[in-house]
């Protein structure tokens, strides 16, 4: 497997001089080189599991004298040692040469590699653990990569994580549940060669976490994120009011089955510093005799900004909006902003 390593150390290198920046201290894009990085370790990966197969029970190897155990361990340390390593090199020469001390970058990089390790390597690892060669292995990875398009292509989608500020929530469950599974199955199959078992764990981990987070409620979300980043100080006093001062910055423009509704709103009581990043809001709409229109589950309401000036932007259904214009109506919602050093909620 001289050939894959090599070509695994030169797609690193490559990486790594392609992230360089021209002057020194400057970083650039790596895109283009960065394909070369998994799909090197794909291959390297899929040769040193492949070359012990484990799928079936005519392999030369199975008459020989090994340890499984001792097996598993030799695959994973060249993985760490032929893969891990050379990326990791790559990445604290691209700190490096922008001028970072590798002491205070050393916890991003180890975290970075963690997340590679959970969400590619073992993975990897455990699909060719399964698989008796190249082709069944890509095989299974094009099945993988239709269940995971499939959500964009449903008719009726019901997907709540679709919100950007959220998605690492759900993409960082979906990581763990995958990594735990793959590292099971490589585990049992190494111990038990219970390929399609193992086969039927690892496929039922990638739809739970195609599927199953990508239905976690975003309000839900949102309050895992707030308790990751520590509380929200100074978020009773921040609000949101209908600015009552500039009345003329309200507009309705009534379509054939919808109204577009602009209505100005004003942020008070925010800390000193930046202008917040206003990245969503949901709003509600509550007519006298009860009748309730909301912006659904997803906060897609658009808002317009100018400094603490806002201006809510939804859409409401033609007849709601018909039998609701001429009443005093109230509206909630809550408004979601970033600032620097942590994200807060007004509401």
């Amino acid at each position: 497997m001289r050939y894959e390593i090599v070509l695994t150390v030169v797609a690193m290198s490559v990486y790594a001089v392609a992230a360089m920046g021209p002057a020194p201290g400057a970083v650039s894009s790596p895109t283009p080189a960065m394909v070369l990085v998994p799909l090197a370790a794909w291959v390297l990966i899929a040769r040193v599991i492949h070359a012990e197969t484990l799928p079936g029970d005519s392999q030369f190897w199975l008459t020989r004298p090994y340890r499984r155990g001792s097996l598993l361990l030799a695959k994973a340390l060249f993985i760490v040692a032929f893969v891990m390593l050379p990326f990791l090199a790559a990445d604290a020469a691209i700190a490096l040469g922008a001028g970072f001390r590798l002491g205070a970058v050393a916890p991003a990089l180890l975290w970075r590699h963690a997340a590679f390790a959970a969400g590619f390597v073992i993975p990897v690892a455990a699909l060719a653990s399964v698989t008796s060669g190249m082709a069944q292995m890509l095989l299974g990875f094009l099945v993988a990569w239709v269940v995971a398009v499939a959500p964009a292509y449903l008719p009726n989608p019901k997907i709540d994580l679709q919100w950007e500020p959220l998605l690492w929530i759900g993409l960082t469950g979906g990581i763990l549940v995958i990594a735990i599974a793959a590292a099971g199955c490589v585990g049992m199959q190494y111990a038990r060669r219970s390929t399609w078992v193992n086969r039927g764990l690892i496929s039922a981990a990638w739809i739970v976490a195609e599927f199953g987070f990508a239905l976690v409620p975003w309000k839900l979300a949102y309050q895992v994120q707030t308790v990751v980043a520590g509380g929200v100080p100074g978020a009773a006093a921040c609000k949101v009011e209908a600015d009552v001062r500039r009345p003329w910055l309200g507009a309705v423009n009534v379509e054939a089955d919808r109204a577009e509704v602009e209505l100005p709103v004003v942020l008070s009581g925010l800390p000193a510093g930046p202008a917040p990043v206003i990245d969503a809001l949901t709003v509600e709409v509550r007519s006298p005799d009860g009748e309730v229109w909301s912006s659904g589950k997803s906060p897609t309401t658009r808002l317009t900004t100018f400094g603490t000036v806002m201006s809510i932007e939804t859409v409401l259904p033609r007849p709601f909006y018909e039998r609701v214009k001429d009443k005093p109506v109230r509206v909630n919602g809550a408004v979601f902003l970033t600032f620097k050093g942590g994200r807060r909620l007004c509401g």
